[in-house]
């Protein structure tokens, strides 16, 4: 994974999923494939892992799909406290902060950003997104071609 990210990265066109369940990433990832072929998926379960990755791009995704409730990280020994800002706020905000984090860095200021959840997140995602051209919120009863629809028109645009 690391070879998208850093000095010297070389990997070809990809998108980043961040999904904390397990099979709703994987089933995402192959919708995507399916439509998107020429694009490297590159998933993430956690947002612990999306900032360590995220702080490490030379050159941003195509375009960010990112589930708004998502843990921080999973249980293991000598777990480190989450930053203030996640101890502060809520599982149910770790798609805001995770946007936030995109919109502040000069590489990802403009990507285009899906957020793709299971439930109608507008009162959580906050005047600030739902304003924002580059980003879409869609729920996942939303059928599978108006995901691929969103997207396509999406990166249309970004070039």
């Amino acid at each position: 994974m690391t070879e998208a990210f850093g000095k010297g990265a070389t990997m070809q066109k990809y998108f980043l999923i961040l999904e904390n369940e397990p099979l709703t990433l994987e089933w995402l990832q192959q919708i995507l494939r399916r439509y998107f072929s020429e694009f490297q998926m590159i998933g993430l379960e956690t947002e612990k892992s999306f900032r360590e990755i995220t702080s490490e791009f030379s050159r941003p995704p195509a375009i960010a799909i990112l589930g708004m409730r998502v843990r921080w990280q999973y249980p293991e020994e000598n777990m480190q406290l989450p930053p203030d800002d996640v101890r502060e706020g809520s599982y149910t905000l770790a798609g805001r902060r995770c946007w936030k984090l995109l919109r502040e860095n000069p590489v990802t200021k403009q990507m285009p950003i899906i957020f793709h959840t299971v439930i109608d997140e507008s009162r959580n995602a906050g005047s600030e997104i739902l304003s924002d051209p580059n980003t879409r919120l869609l729920e996942m009863r939303d059928s599978e071609d108006s995901l691929i629809q969103n997207i396509q028109e999406l990166l249309a645009h970004a070039h």
